[in-house]
């Protein structure tokens, strides 16, 4: 530094260079600015005009699927004569499945503790998911 003091070209060069770096970082600063307000998220507009509900497609298309559905109609009044029928039919034996399921799982320890062991695996699972997630809000992101 001795030198760069008494030397005026020197000092002329340090004082450029100051100059150019004070410069450059007002110029960062203003890009960096710049890139952050792009990026920054824009409040949604509470009051923007929402689109009107598309009634005349919605009955349209209501309509299609009940005329395509007609054919399945007449089998209609056999399908409910028959639902007594399958309810006692299917009642016992989901009955059987939930009592061969809840005895053997009391007899079986090791069984019950591979069962609570997954079922603790799978909620920390989708409490991990649900953090990672990200949330809606009523921000969106400027484009």
């Amino acid at each position: 530094m001795g030198h760069a003091d008494g030397c005026p070209l020197c000092t002329e060069r340090i004082g450029r260079a100051a100059m150019l770096a004070l410069e450059i970082d007002h110029s960062l600063d203003a890009y960096r600015l710049r890139i952050a307000s792009a990026r920054a998220p824009v409040l949604a507009q509470p009051n923007a005009p929402r689109r009107p509900l598309p009634a005349a497609a919605l009955a349209a298309a209501l309509a299609i699927a009940f005329i395509g559905a007609l054919p399945t109609l007449r089998e209609l009044p056999a399908l409910v004569g028959r639902l007594p029928a399958l309810a006692l039919h299917v009642l016992p034996v989901y009955a059987r499945a939930a009592a061969v399921a809840v005895g053997g799982a009391r007899s079986n320890g090791p069984l019950v503790a591979a069962w609570l062991m997954t079922a603790a695996l799978l909620v920390a699972t989708g409490v991990v998911i649900a953090r990672m997630v990200p949330r809606q809000s009523p921000w969106k992101e400027a484009s």
